[in-house]
């Protein structure tokens, strides 16, 4: 699948040879064959909160304030800016290429480039199609990790109550690990699957068809 980056990726190489990304001031734009990775804005304020609402297994997926209402969901956007200036996150709306409508969120979350690891968090709104685009957005947000961000390792947390989103990341070539009990709103629990790829096997995936 062909993704292009609207991101100046430049590297530089430190003393002890591992890559950091230079500080950029452009938020990264990614697009694919059907879908634009962009920042969220304030205009997709009533649909976020609509789909968060509407989407039950959102609080094992994304990490948003309680209870997300619009002040909320305003002060969650504008910070997605300077958490990508600290390089500890990027967001992005899933949006179509034809007509920008928001559809959906993947994001990487406590990004740590000394280390090389993110989390990778992904839904889609919208139930059309949703696996293929959820698929898609994934495949988008690994390529930006393992290459313009140049991370070793991506990691997952998705509910047991949500085995769409599992068969998206088996997909993407990712493999479970252990699975721990999450407090979600409310006080009740869920049991999270945490999944995991390295840079090498993403490397690999790519030149192998993706598992169905």
């Amino acid at each position: 699948m062909p993704v292009n980056t609207d991101f100046d990726a430049s590297l530089q190489r430190s003393p002890v040879g591992s890559h950091t990304l230079l500080l950029q001031t452009r938020y990264p734009v990614v697009a694919t064959s059907r879908l634009r990775l962009r920042p969220c804005s304030l205009l997709d304020i009533s649909s976020l909160i609509s789909a968060v609402a509407a989407h039950r297994i959102a609080a094992a997926s994304l990490s948003v304030p309680r209870p997300f209402d619009a002040r909320q969901a305003q002060y969650w956007i504008e910070s997605h800016p300077l958490e990508w200036r600290k390089r500890c996150a990027v967001h992005w709306a899933v949006s179509a290429l034809d007509n920008d409508r928001f559809c959906g969120y993947v994001g990487l979350q406590g990004i740590e480039l000394a280390t090389g690891h993110a989390n990778l968090s992904v839904w889609i709104a919208d139930r059309l199609a949703r696996k293929e685009l959820a698929f898609e957005a994934a495949q988008a947000a690994l390529a930006f990790a393992f290459t313009s961000l140049q991370l070793q390792t991506v990691h997952a947390r998705v509910s047991r109550a949500n085995p769409m989103m599992a068969r998206v990341l088996r997909r993407i070539g990712m493999k479970s690990d252990t699975a721990t009990l999450q407090t979600q709103p409310r006080g009740a629990t869920a049991q999270v699957l945490r999944w995991h790829m390295s840079r090498g096997t993403w490397a690999t995936s790519r030149q192998d068809p993706p598992a169905h």
